[in-house]
């Protein structure tokens, strides 16, 4: 009975070892197969992530002429004018879209200043051989002509006032004032000298004054004065004794950076300067400011640096009048140490760029701007 049950084990033993065996032959392998299968899909996956990213790491993303480009409200999008046909028109980050949202069909339209909340623009037109100003909300879809004898305007921080340079024909006086968007309740913040016939205006961020500088011109020097934006009062000279000058706030507006020339257009230099104008950094990249965008924390900027500029050129007169058109090369710039570091390798470039109208993705993860050369928008991945 014993001998039984000893041979029948053994056969059991020996049926057992056999279907073990099949299994792991048969369906180990169909499990290695998925895995190697799930392995290889997820591979492929990241192999192509790799080739996108870095394929195009710089590249056009309209086939417009581009006006004014700005993230749209929600910061998911870009909205931007059509200089062709005046039409608002959408796009996302990397271009798969660009649809007209805005049917305007603008004609002889200059330029575009969106509000802070992106709900009205300031647009400006060529007008008998001088520009005229009207205020468009796109919550009323209606628009307003703004005031004769308007040369130049900006938006306040706040979007709840406009502050522009005022010529009186009867009078002969040139004045810095600021209203309600519409023009209404304006006052009057200071009377400007003859030689502030053109001149920037900017609100310094986080503070109640208002910037005003000469336009930069490489035969003159560019003045940076402030004023309150409340009462007016006192005008301050913060910056004297720089030719060409053109300046760009920080976004808390404790600094400035300041890009300048000798008097005649020769030696570009760009400096960081505190908000008082009694100190003052050479980041060592000639370029202007026109080409450079703060980072939100205002720990660096964000530079497109001109090369093949003639010697003999008077900078930045001709490229202002687009006598010159740069090309480029981008850096990031760290204002504390000064260290520079290439944000497009040079093997990435297959065109010209002359970069303006510089700003960043709310993540600040791309960078935008328009190129000089053919007027669209273009965006780097940073």
């Amino acid at each position: 009975m014993i001998k039984k049950i000893f041979i029948i084990s053994l056969i059991l033993l020996f049926l057992a070892t056999i279907f073990f065996g099949v299994y792991n032959f048969v369906f180990r392998d169909v499990e290695q197969l998925k895995i190697s299968n799930s392995e290889k899909k997820e591979k492929s996956k990241d192999n192509k992530e790799v080739v996108n990213s870095d394929i195009q790491n710089i590249k056009a993303i309209t086939d417009s002429f581009v006006i004014s480009p700005t993230i749209d409200k929600d910061g998911k999008k870009i909205r931007f004018y059509d200089k062709n046909d005046g039409n608002v028109k959408e796009i996302d980050f990397d271009g798969a879209t660009e649809k007209v949202i805005f049917e305007n069909n603008l004609n002889n339209l200059v330029d575009i200043k969106w509000s802070p909340n992106k709900s009205f623009v300031i647009s400006s037109f060529k007008n008998d051989g001088g520009i005229k100003f009207y205020l468009y909300s796109y919550i009323t879809m209606k628009s307003v002509e703004l005031k004769n004898e308007i040369d130049s305007v900006v938006w306040g921080n706040q979007g709840d006032k406009i502050i522009y340079k005022h010529f009186n024909n009867e009078n002969k006086e040139r004045s810095l004032n600021v209203a309600d968007p519409n023009g209404k309740n304006w006052k009057k913040l200071v009377s400007l000298e003859e030689k502030l016939k053109k001149i920037s205006i900017v609100q310094v961020p986080q503070t109640l004054f208002v910037s005003f500088w000469n336009y930069p011109d490489a035969f003159q020097e560019t003045i940076l004065n402030k004023i309150n934006i409340i009462d007016g009062g006192d005008t301050e000279n913060i910056l004297k004794g720089k030719f060409g000058a053109n300046y760009l706030w920080s976004p808390d507006g404790r600094n400035f950076l300041v890009s300048s020339v000798n008097k005649g257009g020769s030696d570009l230099k760009l400096e960081i300067g505190s908000a008082d104008g009694l100190t003052f950094k050479d980041l060592n990249i000639p370029t202007i400011t026109d080409k450079c965008i703060w980072t939100k924390d205002g720990s660096s900027v964000l530079c497109a640096l001109p090369a093949d500029i003639p010697e003999e050129a008077v900078f930045p007169n001709e490229y202002q009048n687009r006598k010159i058109l740069t090309k480029d090369t981008f850096w990031k710039i760290n204002i504390e140490s000064g260290k520079k570091e290439r944000i497009v390798e040079l093997q990435d470039f297959n065109e010209d760029q002359d970069a303006s109208n510089l700003f960043l993705s709310p993540k600040e993860d791309i960078l935008f701007f328009i190129n000089r050369h053919n007027n669209k928008l273009y965006r780097i991945i940073l």
